[in-house]
């Protein structure tokens, strides 16, 4: 499954949600298009948009204000494709 990495600060929505505000949208943009993702990367009504960290192993690593990569795959499900998140490392 294709794969891609966004760079950005981890931001809390919620008492467990945690999401990444995409420092390089421009290319996250071109990778939704070629791969025919389902999820809107408008959701949040943000600009840069927000990536929603979901696994539990990877939100017990996020802490609001780091900046974090943090890669996923796609995944096609029954009702669409998706992403599925794979790794998170705090850069800085």
């Amino acid at each position: 499954m294709p794969q891609f990495t966004v760079r950005g600060e981890v931001v809390q929505m919620g008492d467990n949600q945690y999401n990444v505000r995409v420092q390089n949208a421009p290319e996250l943009d071109q990778f939704w298009r070629e791969n025919d993702i389902d999820t809107r990367l408008d959701w949040a009504g943000d600009s840069p948009p927000l990536v929603t960290v979901s696994r539990a192993d990877l939100v017990a690593l996020c802490r609001p204000g780091d900046t974090v990569d943090y890669n996923f795959e796609t995944w096609d499900r029954a009702d669409g494709r998706r992403i599925r998140g794979l790794a998170l490392s705090v850069v800085a």
